[in-house]
């Protein structure tokens, strides 16, 4: 991740009515126990995260972590989805039907990624096709001398 952008997504975050999130990608865990941190910080956030892998060693007890993927919570309905999994756009496409399209707020991360595009276009394929259609926000960080990372949110909040 890169911090900036990060950081700016923690911020908008903050002040958000968010009751449960539901992180795609795991890994080491590191991202979504930090996000999952600031939600809880004033409030109690239900945050679950799944990874058909267990590449996780830091687990809190407070959240839910699980070997499965976006397919077991199909078409259920979260308050916040991080959707960071398998970045192929065959599979961020299909964890943002499982999901995303139901979220308040649907978080993509690696939305303007060099190294991610080249593969079938990627989730940056998906995110510009989506952002095209929803209010959306992105992080990206402008001062990179390459394109990496990048974080884009569709907001479907009622606002």
């Amino acid at each position: 991740q890169q911090p900036e952008e990060l950081a700016n997504l923690l911020l908008f975050l903050q002040e958000k009515e968010i009751k449960n999130f539901l992180d795609i990608g795991t890994f080491n865990g590191i991202t979504f126990n930090l996000i999952s941190d600031v939600l809880n910080t004033f409030r109690n956030v239900d945050c679950i995260t799944v990874d058909p892998f267990d590449h996780n060693k830091v687990k809190n007890e407070k959240y839910t972590y699980q070997q499965t993927t976006s397919d077991y919570y199909k078409n259920q309905v979260f308050d916040l989805v991080f959707i960071d999994g398998d970045h192929s756009y065959e599979c961020s496409k299909n964890d943002y039907l499982n999901v995303g399209q139901y979220a308040k707020y649907c978080v993509f991360h690696d939305i303007n990624d060099i190294f991610v595009r080249s593969n079938n276009g990627g989730v940056c394929r998906l995110w510009e096709e989506i952002k095209t259609t929803k209010k959306h926000i992105e992080f990206n960080c402008s001062k990179k001398p390459v394109q990496v990372m990048g974080i884009g949110v569709l907001v479907n909040d009622g606002s």
